[in-house]
């Protein structure tokens, strides 16, 4: 039972992450699509769940997303496009989070 709230919150990660990936696209006027958004997205949960120190956890999952940005979507460089984006990203994944907090509380 735990493995199904795992993998349903892994899903969850993925699918508010990919929606947040397309949205800071199209905020700073990059072109990635919405299923790429969420492979990147799932694929950078799916990294977190590695027992690591934290530090280490985080610069892993960034160094995923901006890798697989760099090579599934239209940014030509990773600095500054990539992290540019990815940083729009996580500001609106807070938003969409916290609005999904407040819907449901």
């Amino acid at each position: 039972m735990h493995f199904i709230v795992i993998a349903l919150v892994i899903l969850f990660q993925g699918v508010l992450g990919g929606t947040a990936l397309w949205l800071g696209a199209k905020v700073t006027k990059d072109q990635l699509d919405w299923l790429p958004a969420f492979l990147i997205a799932l694929l950078t949960a799916l990294v977190s769940l590695i027992p690591l120190p934290g530090l280490i956890t985080a610069a892993l999952g960034w160094a995923v997303m901006l890798t697989l940005l760099y090579k599934w979507s239209g940014i030509d460089n990773i600095w500054p496009s990539g992290v540019l984006l990815a940083l729009v990203a996580r500001i609106i994944q807070i938003l969409l989070g916290t609005a999904v907090i407040l819907i449901f509380r």
